[in-house]
């Protein structure tokens, strides 16, 4: 592959391919995003990065969020997560990542002062630059999506505290929520539909 951003469009965000792309290619932890080189997403990283205390926050839509959804996490999943950040980690900032950042903001108790949200990068062809910027914090509460599922498993440190939700999504296929999804240092948060 001539990029590594071909190689993750190649294998598309399904883990149970990765899985096995990581088996026969060998490239593991070694994978990368291709930085973004635009002056807002660089000076967002240098926002990041500048904070000890950096939490990547990703919040998923997949259907409406006012209706009832199979698919989407009640929103006391992100108040759990939020309030055991915050007994693990001193004073974090959330970065706060979604595809409904308005939808977010009115939904979840945010601690006030405490949250950047990140909605400038629009479209399927820049999400790799919100990744990569999910990439550059320090821990991470991850939706029952594949997309921040690999900004925290690329942006893990030994430091990193990881919380996923405990979901398993209604509708056909394990899309989240099968055996062998979360790595044993992550911590999963008790998640209802």
């Amino acid at each position: 592959m001539s990029n590594k951003k071909e190689m993750i469009s190649t294998c598309g965000c399904s883990i149970s391919n990765l899985k096995v792309a990581f088996t026969l290619t060998g490239f593991g932890k070694d994978l990368s995003i291709e930085p973004p080189t635009d002056d807002r997403n660089l000076k967002c990283a240098e926002s990041i990065e500048a904070s000890c205390t950096s939490v990547a926050l990703h919040v998923r839509w997949f259907d409406p969020p006012d209706g009832t959804s199979a698919h989407n996490i009640a929103a006391n999943y992100y108040d759990k997560a939020i309030a055991r950040m915050e007994a693990r980690v001193e004073s974090p900032h959330y970065f706060l990542f979604s595809d409904n950042p308005e939808a977010a903001r009115s939904k979840l108790a945010l601690p006030a002062g405490r949250v950047t949200f990140v909605s400038h990068n629009h479209g399927d062809e820049n999400a790799f630059a919100d990744m990569w910027l999910m990439t550059r914090c320090r821990h991470f509460i991850t939706a029952n999506s594949t997309f921040s599922w690999w900004g925290a498993w690329l942006g893990e440190s030994a430091e990193s505290v990881i919380l996923a939700p405990n979901f398993t999504p209604g509708g056909k296929g394990p899309s989240w929520g099968f055996k062998g999804l979360i790595p044993g240092r992550w911590r999963l948060v008790p998640a209802e539909r």
